[in-house]
């Protein structure tokens, strides 16, 4: 009967081992990395400036006998500027067969808070990211709501790209520049698909001491460089953003610093809009954001 027994115990210990793989193999896992599910918003309180923007990863969740399901999971993210790093996150939820309109996108940032829509409309305040307990009273028919429940009804009816806090969508790159004139000293320098970059409300970026724009041209290699370029002529520094925009591209007005997002996919980076760049407008200081791995390194020197 001992004998016997100490037979077996081989056989038990390779059940077990086989137990541990098997249980190893069914973790879930990522499939595809981030990347932005919508585009940016201003997300600045407290002198500080941020952006926020929702990242979608896709993921694969295993079965038994080979069976499993793909599902996006869903998370809010707020960076600081002008360094990048993560204020607040926030996982807004994981998402399996997503209809549109229960996946969740932000409508609008007003008075410090961020609106976003999701089934419901949720409100988080920046920077912390504190669900505000107004946001669900808002839907009922209560006078003191009623401020609040306009200002979200106003963000809900309106398309996220339409005007997503001081960001701006540009189909074509030439919508987001002013023309140069012919007559200004600027016109000379022979800069190649150059203009005058706009800010949120479409006047030209203009800058202090001394007197200049942003100019954006395009590289040789058909990326994009921003200038800064005095009323003369002069060009103060220049900073290569290492980004095509193969059709358009957002911009987020944040103050000190101008960020740039791809309206489009690129064939030489797997998933679309995937890359931020900001720029600081007076010294022309930039970094990057890769959204898959979330790391941000300084991009060219100016």
């Amino acid at each position: 009967m001992c004998q016997s027994a100490t037979d077996w115990r081989p056989f038990v210990v390779l059940l077990a081992l086989a137990s541990v793989v098997a249980c190893a193999g069914s973790v879930d896992q990522q499939y595809e990395p981030p990347r932005l599910a919508e585009h940016m918003f201003d997300a600045s309180a407290d002198g500080t400036e941020a952006f926020a923007y929702i990242t979608r990863e896709d993921r694969f969740r295993p079965g038994p006998v080979r069976l499993g399901r793909r599902y996006d999971r869903y998370r809010l993210h707020v960076r600081r500027l002008p360094d990048g790093a993560i204020v607040n996150e926030l996982l807004l939820g994981d998402i399996m067969d997503a209809l549109k309109d229960s996946t969740p996108r932000i409508i609008g940032v007003s008075e410090r808070v961020l609106w976003v829509q999701q089934d419901s409309v949720l409100g988080f305040r920046v920077p912390s990211l504190e669900v505000v307990p107004l946001a669900a009273a808002a839907e009922n028919d209560d006078a003191r709501t009623a401020t609040l429940r306009d200002s979200i009804n106003r963000f809900a009816a309106l398309p996220f790209w339409q005007k997503p806090g001081q960001a701006r969508l540009f189909t074509s790159v030439k919508r987001g520049l002013q023309p140069l004139d012919r007559t200004s000293p600027i016109s000379s320098l022979s800069l190649a698909n150059a203009g005058v970059l706009r800010r949120e409300d479409r006047s030209a970026w203009a800058l202090d001491d001394p007197a200049s724009v942003l100019v954006m041209s395009a590289d040789a290699d058909s990326t994009w460089s921003v200038s800064r370029v005095s009323v003369e002529g002069n060009v103060l520094w220049t900073t290569p953003l290492g980004v095509r925009f193969s059709r358009g591209f957002v911009l987020l007005d944040a103050a000190t610093h101008v960020v740039f997002m791809d309206a489009e996919p690129h064939a030489d980076r797997a998933g679309a809009r995937d890359r931020v760049v900001w720029v600081n407008a007076m010294t022309g200081a930039a970094r990057v954001l890769e959204i898959a791995t979330g790391d941000v390194s300084a991009a060219a020197t100016p």
